[in-house]
């Protein structure tokens, strides 16, 4: 039998809040057949048997989900700070799961009164490694991500978030040239890739009408 009595705060967590992580932290590992891990069994303590460690992952696994699914139920979970997610490229794809775990187990360490060892610290202490090495890498890696995201943008044709994504990467410090090719200044350089692309699209509807790239 699982007792929770030792590691509730009762400054924190009220009773009735208590008993109902322990109700879900019972029903979850009621769903476990513990009759399919070998390991459970085996009695050498010399054991290298790599599917006997792949079971104990399993096992740990199965704890530290448990643990992180009964406190998104019971006291909720925070949420990623809006401002960090803005200024970092990939937050998305790279940082928003690594966060949210991280969040989880910095939550379920405090409803437990902050062990300094054990399998909830080891999941603070892995989940804020994974979380910090995310940050890292999307900083590293800024320019690739940014531009991945672009040529993501652009293939699928989302025009509108195409060019809110390239105004994000310009420079607001960056320095216009006063003069491309024949044309001086703002305006007539504006006018000289209107005519550009203009010429480009009007060529373009011509061979299109032709057949060539029908």
């Amino acid at each position: 039998m699982i007792r929770f009595d030792n590691f509730r705060n009762k400054s924190k967590i009220s009773p009735n809040k208590a008993d109902y992580f322990q109700s879900c932290v019972v029903d979850y590992l009621n769903t476990v057949n513990l009759r399919d891990f070998e390991v459970l069994c085996c009695q050498d303590t010399a054991c290298d048997n790599s599917k006997h460690k792949a079971e104990i992952d399993l096992l740990y696994s199965h704890l530290s989900n448990c643990l992180i699914n009964a406190t998104k139920l019971c006291f909720g979970q925070t949420h990623a700070n809006t401002k960090d997610r803005k200024s970092i490229p990939g937050w998305n794809d790279y940082i928003f799961d690594a966060k949210t775990a991280a969040s989880d187990a910095y939550h379920l360490l405090h409803q437990w009164n902050k062990p300094k060892s054990g399998p909830i610290f080891d999941l603070m202490q892995r989940t804020r490694a994974r979380y910090k090495y995310s940050i890292r890498y999307c900083r590293q890696h800024k320019n690739q991500i940014q531009a991945d995201t672009i040529a993501g943008l652009l293939i699928s044709q989302n025009f509108s978030s195409f060019w809110k994504n390239v105004s994000r990467t310009m420079s607001r410090d960056l320095s216009y040239p006063s003069k491309v090719a024949n044309a001086t200044g703002a305006t007539d350089i504006c006018n000289l890739w209107y005519n550009h692309y203009k010429t480009l699209q009007q060529c373009w509807l011509r061979e299109s009408h032709s057949g060539r790239y029908s």
